[in-house]
């Protein structure tokens, strides 16, 4: 059903009908009734002629009184193009003579309905054979028509072109010239190329593209809205309505109707904002609309209460002044968005008068553009979240911090860290602490996990007390904990080392118990640079040497003297540790030299060496470790069988390594054998023979450990040098 100049009807069942009656009951009376004066017909009295009213009524007359009985089957009429004047039919039907079934011919209409006091008259009618079938249906091909109905018109500008990369024009006529502000038709195609895509706005040509595409890939026609490019420089608004056809020469052709709709577009614009501002108010009622006319530098809060609406001439100098309620630092993103430098959404603060209090704030925005494709308004909204704000902060924290001491924890501690080594001036010395419980694992089995987790508390809340505001303290995990210590000189880190294990040695628990701890500290001096991770490693080391030296004390490894300390503090070489190992394997047996296992574990940072051999055939595997140093989780040997599938990812590598909360193809059950409960990273060497797969499994606590491409290679070369004594031995 189609409405023209608010006349209701169904032009497709009008048609059909017009012609059941002239052809079936021999009746013309009907389509005479509906034709114009000014009708002119091609095809319908003579080919290639045109015919007039009267020659047509005639025609009709004396048609209907000389045929036999005509029976008009199969009729297939679609819309070609409408507005509030006009009405164009284009389609097929059959006729079939004196019910002969092999008496059929077959026909092409293209029929115009046009306004006319106040009715819908045919102005023009055009039969003809069509010239192709396509899946028993006639393809139209109303070329012809098209151009003789408004090649000299003034109702809507006309193209045809060829459906090629740029629709190249085939024809236009001087409506679709005049509309662009050009003399004729052939200024207008020479300053296009005699491209039809060359008019439509750059900004506009991707999407009418895709949109005209998308239509004829369901169907011949398509209705689309764009912008083109006037001879001035300037835009309009055009609906193009158009219909894909194939010609006699079966070439693949487009003809569109282009109706100027920059006056609708106009009215429009109000109606846009409206719109826009109140879908946006109903969303959430707390929000408020702000509207910026860009000319005028004003800004107007829309608050729904007429009273309370404000109004600020001269915006972008109020907000960037002192008189701004908006924070200093706030304030360019604000105007930022309002010149259109930035989309948004932004996030702002903004003092409340009177108080020392303020509130926070998401703006975004959407753009309005004029007829011209100009940008006039810019749309935004402002959100209170400061309850959102606070409430994520809340949560943040929670995330961020240990559950037990609400100390950082190792992830956010590092994190924090890496941010003040990597801004902190080069003037600024700093020094960087692990330090532990000493025998922490006899006060959990003797005394119980819940006494642990006081003593844990204590003694967290014992290094918060012994450090500035400004420092970091973290727990890393179990009794190890960390802390950075800002803008401190070397002798005052000693100092307050001295006085931090002072004062855990002065902790008072029930049972009798106290404690003490073992600290080993990297001191970066001014000038001196170096990352968390390398830091972190010369710590640790230096943890090992406190324990060695007898716990209850802390040994520093400063940087700067590296060179000097080589001796003390510097790991051996990897030639100096395959060395070592050559001569143990010679001399004695290799599963007694857990010293050898321990210079593997400092010289690559890690916790722990196990051993686990697998028989393929019987899914059994055996876990054993191999060295455990003396701050890691203590863990049984396991003896199991294996998943299958864990046997198979195994069996398909020679190393393979486990971050924790990252995904593998192991099974969960499998994988925490591997991780040893809290480890964050594991790597593994794998030996596959006949039998067995026998792996050295390397397992590292702190932190997700990237292992280096000499790491990998230098481990891989150690493992298969140890496993083949290992099972000597054992």
């Amino acid at each position: 059903m189609k409405m023209v100049a608010g006349i209701q009807k169904d032009f497709i069942k009008l048609t059909e009908e017009i012609f059941q009656t002239l052809y079936s009951q021999k009746n013309p009376q009907l389509l005479i009734q509906h034709l114009s004066y000014r009708i002119k017909s091609y095809g319908l009295l003579y080919p290639n002629k045109e015919s007039s009213y009267e020659e047509i009524c005639d025609y009709l007359k004396y048609l209907c009184h000389t045929y036999s009985s005509l029976e008009l089957q199969n009729p297939h009429f679609d819309y070609v193009y409408q507005n509030d004047q006009i009405c164009i039919i284009d389609g097929v039907y059959e006729l079939i003579k004196d019910q002969d079934q092999n008496n059929i011919k077959h026909y092409h209409l293209t029929i115009v309905y046009i306004l006319e006091d106040d009715d819908m008259k045919i102005i023009h009618m055009h039969v003809s054979h069509p010239f192709h079938i396509k899946n028993d249906i006639p393809l139209r091909h109303h070329q012809t028509d098209i151009k003789n109905i408004f090649g000299h018109s003034n109702m809507a500008g006309l193209y045809c072109c060829y459906k090629d990369k740029m629709h190249t024009y085939y024809y236009i006529n001087d409506v679709l010239a005049h509309m662009l502000g050009y003399l004729n038709k052939e200024e207008y195609l020479e300053a296009y190329h005699y491209h039809a895509f060359e008019t439509i706005y750059h900004e506009d040509l991707v999407q009418t593209k895709k949109t005209i595409e998308q239509y004829l890939s369901y169907g011949d026609i398509y209705n689309v809205e764009y912008r083109m490019v006037k001879k001035d420089g300037s835009l309009i608004w055009v609906m193009e309505q158009g219909q894909r056809f194939i010609d006699e020469y079966n070439n693949e052709l487009i003809n569109a109707f282009i109706s100027d709709i920059s006056a609708i577009k106009k009215n429009e614009l109000d109606l846009i904002v409206q719109k826009q501002k109140y879908s946006l108010a109903l969303k959430d009622n707390s929000i408020t609309i702000l509207e910026y006319d860009i000319k005028l530098d004003r800004l107007i809060i829309d608050i729904q209460i007429e009273s309370k609406k404000k109004i600020y001439d001269h915006y972008l100098d109020y907000v960037s002044s002192d008189r701004s309620t908006v924070f200093k630092e706030d304030r360019p993103l604000v105007v930022a968005l309002f010149t259109r430098k930035i989309k948004g959404p932004i996030e702002i603060r903004e003092h409340i008068r009177g108080t020392n209090q303020y509130v926070r704030k998401t703006m975004d925005s959407a753009i309005i553009y004029d007829e011209k494709g100009e940008p006039v308004i810019v749309l935004a909204t402002a959100r209170d979240i400061t309850t959102e704000w606070n409430h994520k902060t809340f949560l943040e924290r929670k995330v961020q911090r240990d559950s037990l001491t609400q100390l950082l924890n190792l992830e956010s501690g590092q994190k924090k860290i890496e941010a003040y080594l990597k801004e902190k001036a080069n003037s600024i010395a700093c020094s960087l602490i692990i330090l532990d419980i000493d025998y922490f694992k006899t006060i959990n089995d003797n005394c119980g996990h819940l006494f642990g987790n006081d003593v844990l508390v204590a003694f967290a809340e014992c290094l918060t007390s012994h450090v500035h505001k400004s420092d970091i303290v973290v727990r890393i995990g179990g009794d190890e904990f960390l802390i950075l210590l800002k803008d401190i000189r070397k002798e005052d880190t000693q100092k307050k080392a001295a006085e931090i294990c002072q004062a855990v040695g002065s902790l008072c628990f029930d049972n009798d118990v106290s404690i003490t701890t073992s600290m080993g500290i990297c001191y970066l001096d001014c000038f001196e640079s170096c990352d968390f991770e390398d830091m972190f490693k010369y710590a640790d080391l230096a943890l090992y040497k406190a324990k060695e030296n007898g716990r209850n004390c802390f040994y520093l490894c400063d940087l700067s003297d590296m060179n000097q300390n080589q001796d003390e503090i510097k790991d051996v070489s990897f030639l100096e540790l395959y060395n070592q190992m050559m001569a143990i394997i010679r001399d004695s047996h290799f599963i007694d030299h857990t010293k050898l296992f321990q210079t593997i574990g400092k010289h690559y940072a890690i916790n722990r060496i196990s051993y686990l051999t697998i028989d393929k055939e019987f899914l059994l595997y055996n876990h054993c470790n191999m060295w455990i140093s003396s701050r890691s989780y203590q863990h049984q040997d396991i003896e199991n069988t294996i998943d299958k599938k864990d046997l198979f990812t195994l069996c398909q590598h020679e190393l393979y390594i486990i971050q924790k909360d990252e995904p593998n193809n192991l099974t969960p059950s499998f994988e925490k054998v591997l991780m040893q409960g809290v480890a964050k990273t594991v790597f593994l060497v794998i030996i596959n023979d006949s039998q067995d797969l026998k792996i050295l499994s390397y397992v590292h606590y702190e932190h997700k450990k990237d292992w280096t491409i000499k790491e990998k290679e230098e481990l891989q070369q150690l493992s298969q040098l140890l496993i083949p004594h290992i099972n000597k031995s054992k």
